[in-house]
């Protein structure tokens, strides 16, 4: 049976239920969330380029939505916004044809990107 690629709206969804449960479930801090989701949703990490920067992109997305700090400072927190910028910059090597992938438009998540780099980058 051929893989069925996930959606844009599949990993926002996702990425807004991991956030819930981490937040309510497990009463986490949203740093400790942030970290939560990222260990969480490595399963959904896979060889389609733009499916993770769609994933990265939501991360950080719904992170900032319940308050998500990261001190430029901390080691982790310079690694993972080193894999979101080299998320980033695949994202603009993309072709327009790759960019349309995932159910979604590429204007879309290229306006998603702009919020996270001003609010991270």
């Amino acid at each position: 049976m051929p893989y069925e690629k996930i959606t844009y709206d599949e990993i926002q969804q996702v990425v807004q239920r991991l956030y819930n449960k981490a937040l309510g479930e497990l009463n986490l801090k949203p740093e400790q969330a942030f970290a939560y989701v990222q260990d969480e949703s490595e399963l959904l990490h896979n060889d389609d380029p733009l499916a993770n920067i769609i994933l990265q992109t939501a991360i950080y997305k719904w992170g900032a939505a319940h308050g998500v700090k990261l001190s430029k400072e901390s080691v982790y927190a310079q690694d993972m916004l080193e894999i979101l910028s080299d998320a980033f910059r695949k994202f603009d090597l993309l072709s327009e044809a790759e960019k349309g992938g995932l159910g979604v438009k590429s204007e879309q998540v290229a306006a998603e990107i702009a919020v996270v780099k001003e609010l991270y980058l």
